[in-house]
């Protein structure tokens, strides 16, 4: 019989595609340990445009399960009510933006255990890179983890050369890791849905 542990190591690996902002920066071999220390002291800040730059939340890409189109809607009414209360907040107590609010997103392939998507930039292997990803469920969560470049292949499209990065999560919180694996399953649930109505 399966235990929970092989369960969940089970699920962390279930893979979707998604359309959702992805930052990265690389980490310096010399402060790999201590970006690792340093990572769970840093907390989340807060929009300061939410309702312009994350419009594309709004158009269809909610993460919903049994609800009507006027429902999906109300969810996205909320969310912008949502930021916009952290954006009062945010003001009053001055905090610093994240630019991962001000990210156009891109199409990436995501796991509980790591990350893929193409970029214009050149990646190793073995670089180190922190990583904050935008899902679009409710309710609205950055999503923070220290990944490992694990492969890098270069790729062409319409004439254009990019970096086809695969990343594991060498560091991430299990809050964020269940967060990204319930993504998963509701968005494959929603690729379902979308196969049927085509038939």
């Amino acid at each position: 019989m399966e235990n929970k542990n092989d369960t969940y190591k089970r699920r962390q690996y279930v893979r979707v595609d998604g359309y959702f902002p992805v930052l990265w920066e690389k980490i310096p071999d010399d402060q790999w340990e201590k970006e690792k220390a340093q990572f769970f002291q840093r907390r989340d800040v807060i929009p300061q445009q939410p309702w312009d730059v994350l419009g594309w939340l709004s158009q269809g890409l909610w993460e919903t399960e049994g609800t009507s189109e006027s429902e999906s809607r109300l969810d996205a009414a909320l969310a912008g009510v949502h930021i916009k209360l952290d954006l009062i907040l945010n003001f009053l107590m001055e905090k610093s933006v994240d630019p991962i609010y001000q990210t156009p997103p891109v199409m990436a392939n995501i796991s509980g255990a790591g990350l893929r998507f193409k970029a214009k930039e050149h990646f190793e292997v073995n670089e180190f890179y922190e990583l904050k990803l935008l899902l679009p469920i409710l309710p609205i969560r950055l999503i923070r983890a220290l990944g490992q470049v694990v492969r890098a292949t270069e790729v062409t499209e319409n004439e254009e050369k990019l970096t086809e990065v695969s990343f594991r999560f060498e560091l991430i919180s299990e809050e964020d890791r269940e967060t990204i694996i319930h993504y998963t399953f509701k968005r494959q649930r929603e690729i379902l849905r979308e196969k049927k109505s085509l038939k």
